[in-house]
């Protein structure tokens, strides 16, 4: 899966605030266009570095190249990969399945030790980010000089023709700009988080774009989820 389900903040403020933060997927539904046109439903549980995907009635699937869709899937022996079943999800497919392949597919997902490896693996891949010109540029700017007043960011959210948002704009929205914010287990919203470190000196909010649906599969956010 990609954010996104993918959400991408392009703000300089925002990236020493988000850059390692998670955000939950609790039985969050997004829909996917199958190949063949059909729109089905997937539900995520985890969160942005890691989440399993599966159907409403608890089956586990996954997007294969192969097929260009999602597919039923069950987990290796050692429990560190998926396997796809090769099978479409859909309605009709449905009756294809053995009992068998249900149980499996229903089944537990990878192993605690894959999970983490995988939250480890996309956590460095994030890395380089901290290290950009223009964050060392923030993070090193003369603490001298104060910034106030009315300041406005920019956000703009991606998905990807693989994996849709399922982040709505307005959720983004409450969680850049309200004041009173505790959605997702947090304590206040990006706003809030400025106003409250600045003595209520810097007011800083964003413009929150519609999403912007990337040309190319994501091939880097292991979102098998």
């Amino acid at each position: 899966m990609k954010l996104v389900k993918s959400l991408a903040a392009v703000s300089s403020l925002m990236i020493p605030t988000l850059s390692l933060a998670a955000i939950p997927y609790q039985n969050e539904e997004y829909q996917f266009t199958q190949p063949n046109g059909e729109v089905i439903s997937i539900f995520l549980q985890g969160n942005t570095y890691y989440a399993e995907q599966r159907t409403r009635d608890g089956r586990l699937v996954i997007f294969d190249k192969s097929k260009g869709g999602m597919v039923y899937a069950s987990v290796n022996k050692s429990g560190t990969d998926f396997v796809s079943s090769g099978i479409l999800v859909s309605q009709q497919s449905d009756m294809a399945l053995s009992t068998s392949q249900i149980n499996a597919e229903q089944a537990s997902g990878l192993s605690t030790e894959a999970i983490q490896n995988l939250v480890v693996q996309k956590q460095n891949e994030l890395l380089p980010a901290l290290e950009s010109p223009l964050l060392v540029h923030t993070q090193t700017a003369d603490m001298s000089t104060q910034v106030a007043g009315n300041i406005k960011g920019l956000t703009i959210i991606i998905d990807f023709p693989d994996e849709r948002g399922s982040i709505t704009k307005s959720q983004v929205e409450r969680f850049l700009n309200d004041r009173n914010y505790t959605e997702f287990g947090n304590a206040q919203s990006v706003r809030g988080y400025f106003l409250e470190v600045s003595d209520n000196k810097l007011d800083y909010t964003n413009t929150v774009t519609a999403y912007y649906t990337a040309k190319k599969i994501s091939l880097t956010m292991r979102i098998l989820v």
